[in-house]
């Protein structure tokens, strides 16, 4: 009888240590950003991410001739543009920002990568009217036609395709070692393709803190790693942080959470967060009801603040000013003549209203 009491207790032990390392983060006290200020307003054309260094707003487009453009936020002006779209000498299919933009924007410049040919690239923002893109290195073989990007002095962290059961990587530019980090929590009821959708990572790194910063599409968790890829904590933020599972895939017919950007700064790590309300298809298209909300975690996990976006918007790119304590935000906007634009706004995270 002791042997058997002291099995299950054994057993109660190991499966507290397996749960200990989860905490559960209460987003109830969020508050609703109101009063967007709006900077730029496009009708022809879809930026899709923006950062802002001083006077300038540098944003990146689908659908046009460049990449990217650079305006001037007091003429409301573009003063320069670069990534010119093709596959000739010195021409680009498609970037992406690199994630840690902090590490660049202190030398006056911004990184992008160009995943169909594997380059990390570069504009300088020191020279008004010139934003050349050049390239800086080209990705090792083991990283090509990688996303996520984020870039350290020794490293490079992101995610290669969706191979599972790889979650993301860990590149070593001095020993040229290639660590693969698995996905966590595995579930191995669900099939194998949807897999490599649902653990398709997002990632935000900070190289003073050693600490790299985990999302997924279909979770309502993140996990924080070392730089050594130890896994220090998860943290949920509701109790359906995992969607239940049917017929081998996530059952996502009642609604659920989704981590949709990561993005790093000194000091602290935002994340847009998606609650899903409802999915109907209107007009042989999908439509979803949805809540935006924006995090704001310090490189420990521990949440500072929380935001939540009003109406159903589409909402792309971000960017926070902490010095003007600023959110920067591209949304979708259509009105009430059905006209639809993108535009540039921010709201003052200062203001009470």
């Amino acid at each position: 009888m002791k042997k058997l009491l002291l099995f299950f207790l054994i057993i109660g032990l190991y499966s507290c240590s397996k749960k200990s390392d989860y905490s559960y983060v209460d987003l109830s006290d969020a508050r609703i950003l109101s009063n967007p200020q709006r900077l730029l307003r496009f009708s022809d054309k879809y930026p899709f991410d923006i950062a802002i260094k001083d006077s300038l707003a540098i944003l990146l487009f689908n659908k046009d001739d460049t990449c990217g453009a650079v305006y001037n936020l007091n003429t409301r002006k573009p003063v320069g543009y670069f990534g010119m779209v093709g596959n000739g000498p010195g021409e680009v299919t498609g970037i992406s920002s690199v994630k840690n933009r902090e590490y660049a924007l202190e030398k006056d410049s911004l990184y992008f990568f160009d995943t169909n040919r594997g380059r990390l690239m570069g504009i300088s923002l020191k020279m008004q009217n010139h934003f050349a893109l050049n390239d800086i290195l080209n990705s090792p073989n083991p990283l090509y036609k990688s996303f996520e990007q984020n870039i350290t002095k020794n490293r490079m962290i992101g995610i290669t395709g969706r191979r599972v059961p790889e979650m993301f990587f860990i590149y070593n530019f001095i020993t040229r070692e290639r660590q693969s980090i698995e996905c966590f929590p595995e579930i191995s009821d669900i099939d194998s393709i949807m897999k490599s959708s649902y653990y398709s990572a997002l990632l935000g790194v900070n190289e003073k803190n050693d600490k790299i910063i985990a999302g997924m599409s279909c979770f309502d968790m993140i996990h924080i790693y070392s730089f050594q890829g130890e896994r220090i904590k998860t943290i949920c933020f509701s109790e359906k942080c995992i969607p239940p599972v049917k017929d081998h895939i996530f059952d996502l017919s009642k609604g659920y959470f989704s981590m949709y950007g990561i993005y790093p700064t000194k000091n602290f790590c935002y994340i847009k967060r998606r609650e899903i309300l409802s999915v109907s298809m209107e007009n042989n298209k999908y439509r979803s009801t949805n809540i935006t909300s924006i995090l704001k975690l310090d490189w420990n996990g521990k949440l500072i603040s929380s935001y939540t976006l009003p109406g159903e918007d589409l909402i792309r790119g971000l960017y926070i000013d902490e010095k003007l304590n600023r959110l920067y935000l591209i949304q979708n906007t259509i009105e009430a003549d059905n006209a639809d634009y993108c535009d540039v706004v921010y709201y003052d995270l200062n203001s009470n209203t």
